[in-house]
């Protein structure tokens, strides 16, 4: 599989898009950061809808390494159903009380169900990335320059044992920008970076910047 994520230009300013305005209905957290010594974790669903939804909720491992460990998340409630306007909390709970076992990485999926769909309503489910951390544990990466499409271009990996969370970025002796990339252990992303002035220089959360000349 090939983990390497494209943009247009380094300098490009990178935004998420809007999960409300996928659907009828708002999730109150676009990612969900579980960490070793919380004792669950949530986020809340409201219905947008007009009428009454019916939503199930479910967990499934990300990564081949939460695979190959076998620890099951759940969310609870399973399935419930909201009238127009009505909110519930999802919580998550992890089966196991080894908090040694992190990083685990998962999705959380929420799927609509709607009782008398408008014809061409389509029912749509959103997969939200949940990350099960021990904050103890530091960040590492690497950068290093490489081609891309043949273009000049930058790929930072990320070489430690939990999240790396690219938070800005700055080019040459450019000022940082906001940057919010997020990297699981072993895989790497790439930026383009052609006509841009070295060094590159990325600012990680809880961890030390990451250079590159």
């Amino acid at each position: 599989m090939k983990n390497t994520r494209l943009v247009r230009m380094l300098c490009a300013v990178l935004t998420m898009f809007s999960l409300s305005a996928m659907a009828e209905y708002d999730i109150s957290r676009k990612r969900i950061h579980y960490y070793t010594h919380d004792r669950g974790s949530a986020m809340q669903v409201t219905n947008r809808e007009d009428q009454p939804v019916t939503f199930n909720a479910y967990v499934t491992p990300w990564d081949d390494a939460t695979k190959e460990k076998g620890i099951e998340m759940v969310a609870y409630p399973p399935t419930f159903r909201l009238n127009p306007g009505e909110s519930q909390t999802v919580r998550l709970l992890l089966r196991t009380n080894d908090r040694s076992i992190a990083p685990l990485f998962y999705r959380l999926n929420i799927g609509e169900k709607l009782d008398n769909p408008r014809p061409g309503q389509v029912q749509l489910a959103m997969s939200i990335p949940i990350y099960y951390l021990d904050q103890k544990t530091k960040p590492k990466g690497v950068a290093h320059r490489t081609r891309i499409d043949g273009k000049a271009g930058v790929t930072v990996e990320n070489t430690g044992d939990t999240l790396l969370h690219l938070t800005h970025f700055a080019v040459g002796n450019d000022g940082f920008r906001k940057l919010d990339e997020f990297i699981l252990p072993g895989r790497k992303y790439g930026f383009l970076v052609e006509g841009l002035a070295p060094p590159y220089r990325f600012r990680v959360a809880h961890g030390e910047m990451i250079e590159v000349r």
